[in-house]
């Protein structure tokens, strides 16, 4: 009788120590469904396009989201889950460093950090963007519930991430022509470039504006080849850069202004 109560009992708690570790395997929902780095234009930032929402990345994407240079800018898109209980509100943003395993706080703004109301889209950091590191690496930006990593992206700092193929090499374009546009409607104003690629399998790899000085617009445009491939052949590549309200809000009509695209210099009159 006692071995019979002994084993009831040896029963028992190996019953219950597999009811407990089922219990400690059921995992909370995730906070948020989807993470989407954007990167920041200086002096004028129109939202992304709504698309970004529908994109199923879950809340730790494995790919890399994001090539920045030193001194570039990011904000996230968020969208929360619905499956919580309440709205909630993050802890602290960091930058993790997965090559030397160093993280840095973010100085994110209050507003950054929640509530965040369920099921919902959110640009975080998109009036306030955040520099990104100064040194190149390979980033995991981080979002942190109390001290638990519960939504995470990657982002490079120059350097080519493998999973974009072959390596590319990006320099400032030699700029051939630089024409301003005017109009009454919106887009008041807007830049034509023609740009050289000296190396035939060369693109544009798009342009950035980079800051306003006094009555001075300056753009960067950079263009991107193969590493280590040659190539012949010359030929040019086109842009076209909206300068926004945002950026022109200070301009007065009437008065002439300069556009300086990778020391270029033209003018124009604001209409």
């Amino acid at each position: 009788m006692k071995k019979l109560i002994v084993l009831c009992a040896v029963a028992l708690m190996v019953l219950l120590l597999v009811i407990s570790v089922a219990g400690c395997q059921q995992q909370a929902p995730d906070v948020i469904e989807t993470i989407y780095i954007f990167k920041a234009h200086p002096l004028y930032n129109p939202p992304p396009p709504g698309g970004w929402t529908f994109q199923t990345t879950g809340p730790h994407p494995a790919r890399v989201q994001g090539l920045f240079d030193p001194g570039d800018k990011i904000f996230l898109g968020l969208v929360i889950s619905e499956r919580l209980k309440g709205d909630t509100s993050f802890s602290r943003f960091t930058f993790f460093n997965k090559g030397t395993g160093a993280e840095e706080e973010i100085r994110a703004s209050p507003g950054d950090l929640g509530p965040f109301e369920l099921g919902r889209g959110f640009l975080t950091g998109f009036q306030n963007p955040w520099e990104v590191p100064d040194k190149d690496g390979k980033y995991e930006l981080r979002l942190y519930l109390s001290d638990e990593v519960v939504a995470s992206a990657l982002f490079n700092v120059g350097i080519w991430p493998a999973s974009w193929g072959p390596e590319m090499v990006r320099r400032p374009a030699p700029i051939y022509e630089v024409r301003m546009n005017t109009s009454e409607e919106e887009p008041r104003v807007s830049v034509y470039i023609k740009g050289g690629l000296p190396q035939g399998c060369e693109a544009s790899h798009g342009y950035s504006v980079e800051q306003l000085i006094d009555d001075t617009i300056y753009i960067k445009a950079t263009i991107r080849h193969l590493k280590d491939v040659p190539c012949e052949d010359y030929s040019y590549f086109e842009e076209t850069v909206n300068l926004w309200p945002s950026l022109l809000k200070n301009f007065n009509s009437g008065e002439t202004y300069k556009v300086n695209v990778n020391g270029y210099t033209t003018t124009f009159v604001m209409p």
